[in-house]
């Protein structure tokens, strides 16, 4: 059956592109563009910088002018909810759903392997990376599987004495070694067949739960973890590198949702609470949404253009930046100063708030994986809070203020039950 395309161009998006000369920040979301949802959960660039843009319900093609949606109602997409996205060298579109299984689109056919045509172990596919010799390597909610356009091999607890279940990440350096992160499970390399695993109690990772994995120019390894930043390994295997922002204590929970390399070597991370993070090899650079237009402090993707302009997919919203386009990163969008005590809490905080419009102002308190515990109303000058220990149990939260959805720079707060 002929399935029918739809393609919107919005004048919106022509007006938008047409002052990119003028800013270094475009938002995009489903009431100024045709996206379906504003959780990005993919992004990912073509041969011919077509944008490729995967969230909860369908898939997204932008050419800078005009939208093209997929969805499973007029395309051979198999699930509307797209987890990975990845182009390979021919231009062709490999497509992870959560509950559909692997799709490839060639801008033509659309084919699709699932559970019950093919050999794969699980229908939801969690990444996607590309060997030198052409072989796709799936990261799946039951294992590791290996594609070579025929045959599926799968690995995971039922055929090695790793715990290989839900692969979060897979990088693959020029030799063709896999670097592979599984649920709470640390790192594994594989070479051939062989695996080597890494974890906190054999090596320095510092995190069992790795999200993310990057290659650098050296092949170097870089991990996001779920709580203690990003961690480096050298090619040795031996030496490890412990990187957190300046101005974030060693021991924070700092978690790293995805890299990405740029050709001169700068990292860019995107976190789980505190915005786009940059390291030059020297300094840290924060764009979160008290500073910048940043449309939410969760970042789940980012992609890069040839021309260096990045596409950050968050919870709320698709960014385009050019960091060329100068701007001024303020300090505050806040008139407002907050300062807790004590910190380490155990069961209540005091809170001194200077600022001349409490209106509407709230106080957020959210645990290491954004789940929000507490939000309440304050006041200019002294706020007294407790902390139910049936919500608060010991361990790393983060507070901000809130104005009328604004939300401000996120900081630590460390509660002590003991």
């Amino acid at each position: 059956m002929t399935k029918i395309i739809f393609r919107i161009a919005l004048l919106l998006s022509i007006c938008n592109f047409s002052a990119r000369a003028q800013t270094a920040w475009t938002i995009y979301k489903t009431n100024n563009s045709a996206l379906l949802d504003n959780g990005i959960k993919a992004v990912s660039i073509d041969n011919n910088n077509h944008k490729w843009v995967g969230c909860a319900y369908g898939l997204g093609e932008y050419n800078d002018t005009t939208w093209t949606m997929y969805t499973t109602l007029n395309s051979g997409l198999p699930d509307d909810n797209i987890s990975s996205i990845k182009i390979d060298k021919n231009n062709v579109k490999w497509i992870g759903t959560n509950n559909g299984g692997l799709a490839k689109f060639d801008g033509t056919t659309w084919t699709v392997w699932n559970t019950i045509n093919s050999g794969l172990p699980s229908d939801e596919i969690k990444c996607i990376a590309f060997d030198t010799l052409g072989n796709k390597w799936l990261g799946t909610a039951n294992g590791l599987v290996k594609f070579d356009d025929t045959n599926f091999t799968v690995w995971n607890h039922n055929n090695t004495p790793y715990f290989l279940i839900v692969i979060h990440a897979i990088a693959i350096d020029k030799n063709n070694v896999k670097y592979i992160s599984s649920l709470n499970s640390g790192l594994f390399y594989m070479t051939d067949t062989n695996f080597i695993h890494y974890n906190v109690s054999n090596s320095y990772l510092q995190d069992n739960f790795v999200f993310s994995i990057a290659l650098d120019s050296s092949q170097n390894r870089w991990y996001g973890t779920a709580g203690k930043g990003i961690m480096s390994q050298h090619t040795d295997s031996i030496t490890w590198e412990w990187y957190y922002p300046g101005n974030t204590p060693a021991d924070s929970a700092w978690t790293v949702n995805c890299i990405l390399i740029d050709s001169m070597q700068h990292k860019y991370m995107g976190s789980h609470l505190t915005g786009l993070v940059k390291y030059d090899g020297t300094n840290w650079t924060y764009w979160e949404t008290y500073n910048s237009p940043m449309p939410s402090n969760r970042v789940n993707t980012i992609a890069q253009e040839k021309q260096g302009i990045f596409w950050i997919g968050t919870d709320n919203g698709l960014a385009r930046f050019d960091e060329s386009v100068p701007t001024n990163i303020a300090e505050n969008i806040f008139s407002s100063q907050i300062n807790i005590y004590p910190n380490p809490a155990k069961d209540k905080i005091n809170i001194i708030l200077q600022t001349t419009n409490a209106e509407n102002l709230s106080l957020e308190i959210l645990d290491i994986y954004g789940v929000l515990h507490l939000k309440t109303s304050l006041h200019s000058g002294n706020n007294f809070l407790a902390l139910p220990e049936n919500n608060f149990g010991s361990g790393i939260y983060f507070y901000r203020l809130n104005q009328n959805g604004r939300v401000g720079r996120t900081s630590k707060l460390v509660v002590s039950n003991e």
